[in-house]
């Protein structure tokens, strides 16, 4: 995808998005599916770690009652589905493995969800949640 076009999804969008919601519900919790990796200096070379790191600043800085940014490393489709390439298909394949690696690397997307909603209702001692504390929350 091109550079233009990635930032436009991954931090343009969610911007809007949030500075509307702010307009009319301020005492909202706004909660991002960003990555990890995420690189709130935005120098970094690798467009995602930057563009997300971008999306989170802005995002931080909008006066919601809170805000969280969510850093989930690979996330594992529960549901099974068709992978979209290879490196997913990979991934799906080796997840036992990935699994043994330890809790820092994967999160299932049941778990994901759980820890969003939780955390979107509840609010969370964190701004951000990496893959530990989404296991925690979720």
């Amino acid at each position: 995808m091109p550079a233009k076009d990635f930032r436009t999804i991954t931090v343009d969008y969610p911007v809007a998005l949030a500075k509307r919601i702010f307009l009319f519900s301020p005492d909202a919790r706004f909660c991002l599916l960003s990555g990890q990796g995420a690189d709130r200096t935005e120098k970094s070379n690798i467009m995602f770690a930057r563009d997300k790191g971008a999306a989170e600043n802005q995002l931080s800085v909008i006066s919601f009652k809170s805000f969280h940014s969510f850093r989930p490393g690979y996330i594992y489709p529960v549901t099974a589905r068709k992978e979209p390439n290879i490196t997913y298909r990979i991934s799906r394949f080796i997840y036992p493995i990935i699994q043994l690696l330890g809790k820092r690397f994967s999160v299932t997307s049941t778990k994901l969800a759980a820890a969003m909603l939780h955390v979107g209702i509840n609010g969370y001692s964190k701004e951000i949640l990496e893959n530990k504390d989404i296991r925690l929350v979720g």
